[in-house]
């Protein structure tokens, strides 16, 4: 389901000089762009603006600028727009797939801007008959994400058809360039319930204040309380009460609202009477070996392979401890964050395998990681804590999980001790502080005894 045009006879056709002719900022190549010639496939959007990328071929010296069903007015003017400039840079002129060659000013009388309009509108009538006849989900590539078109977000679509084209590519466009928004997510983590049939939940973790993108793959939503009990929600469960006020931008992906004050505490009535225990929805469950890290070929036995994702899990969780108790009082400053980071690269060579591969990826990443966690709030940072532990467990053992969460609470006292949340001038602990901790050492499932 595409359209295409071809140019023939542009052997020394040049994207790159293409490129800086056209009429358009922030053009995202997806092929490298050399300074000669035209790669044999290369994909071409306008940044925070196109929905589908336009797909350009060249083979035997002829050009073919191939647009995809469900494209809009924005990628079909990019199309027109490299067509009509390599066919006049070359004095060429532009056969279209369902028709003859045709010089410019034909071409462009026959698939001007109202043909261009007709074609994005006929390719959405397309997908909305798709849908009512098959009532499946339809898988479209964008720019830089999959739109999945499905009842989710095809029936409230559908439901108003005057505006619905321009509302069909706004979801579209939104999803394409979600990661640039002031966001948490989509993430998940992975929790072990039943240790004795293998199976683990995999929830994504929604607190106060923070717009959160949540991925239907999450079997739980995972709230915590004021008093700071969990609740875990299913999916399903959550959507219902939650419906008024997320957003789908695809059937697999919806955004929720930063819920502040009385809109927190209003969603937590809600879900709160739908809470249950993971165990207690063992369809809900996935096998814990679909999670885990593989055990590295020729290597010891019991030894594990850990990836970017698990490392990245732990690393989050070191970091996420710094900063519930550094930001105790309302706030962490540079200077903090600083010592802490000093702190690290000092303790690179760890004794213990997960806290060694925590220091690794924390120093890597740390930037990233600490943006990320400050914008999610405390509340999502205390379940990134106690998820890293679970991860520990899932990919080691109960004993290494233990050694994990005590070098994480005896790097939290140390951070509480110091004045000003790290590195300070006196030892004192405030009550916001001695109140992370007790939080804390409830998630890391430690015993009363591990501190005075």
């Amino acid at each position: 389901m595409s359209f295409s045009f071809y140019i023939h006879q542009v052997l020394d056709v040049s994207l790159k000089d293409t490129l800086a002719a056209l009429p358009f900022d922030s053009l995202v190549v997806d092929a490298e762009v050399p300074d000669q010639g035209w790669p044999k496939c290369a994909h071409i959007y306008i940044d925070n603006v196109s929905v589908r990328s336009i797909e350009t071929v060249l083979e035997k010296g002829t050009l073919q600028v191939r647009i995809f069903v469900a494209s809009s007015p924005d990628d079909m003017a990019l199309a027109a727009a490299i067509v009509t400039h390599v066919a006049g840079r070359y004095g060429r002129s532009i056969e279209p797939e369902d028709g003859e060659s045709l010089s410019i000013e034909d071409w462009r009388q026959k698939y001007g801007t109202q043909w261009q309009q007709e074609h994005c509108d006929a390719g959405l009538r397309t997908i909305a008959a798709f849908y009512r006849e098959e009532g499946s989900t339809m898988q479209l590539s964008g720019t830089r994400a999959t739109f999945h078109a499905g009842p989710r977000v095809m029936e409230p679509l559908l439901s108003e058809p005057s505006s619905f084209a321009e509302r069909f590519w706004a979801l579209f466009r939104r999803r394409n360039y979600l990661d640039r928004e002031d966001l948490f997510g989509p993430s998940l983590m992975v929790v072990r319930v039943d240790d004795e049939r293998g199976k683990c939940a995999r929830i994504a973790a929604l607190g106060p204040e923070v717009p959160t993108a949540i991925s239907t793959q999450a079997t739980f939503v995972t709230l915590r309380a004021d008093g700071g009990d969990m609740f875990h929600v299913p999916l399903d469960d959550f959507v219902t009460a939650a419906a008024d006020s997320i957003t789908w931008l695809g059937d697999d992906l919806f955004v929720t609202p930063g819920y502040a004050g009385t809109a927190w505490s209003s969603l937590l009535s809600a879900v709160g009477p739908l809470a249950l225990g993971l165990e207690d929805r063992p369809e809900l469950l996935i096998d814990c070996e679909d999670t885990e890290a593989s055990d590295m070929e020729g290597g010891e036995a019991g030894s594990q392979e850990i990836g970017d994702g698990e490392g990245i899990a732990l690393a989050s969780g070191l970091i996420a401890t710094f900063l519930c108790i550094a930001g105790a009082d309302g706030s962490v400053d540079g200077k903090e964050i600083r010592a802490f980071q000093r702190s690290l690269l000092s303790d690179l060579d760890d004794s213990t395998m997960a806290m060694g591969i925590s220091i690794a990826y924390a120093v890597n990443h740390f930037e990233k990681l600490t943006k990320s966690l400050v914008e999610s709030g405390p509340e999502t940072m205390l379940l990134v804590v106690a998820a890293a532990r679970q991860q520990v467990e899932n990919l080691f053992d109960a004993d290494e999980a233990r050694t994990y969460a005590e070098r994480l609470y005896g790097m939290a006292e140390d951070v509480a001790k110091a004045s000003g949340g790290f590195f300070g001038f006196g030892n004192k602990i405030s009550k916001e502080e001695a109140t992370a901790l007790r939080m804390l050492k409830k998630l890391l499932s430690l015993d009363e005894d591990v501190s005075q």
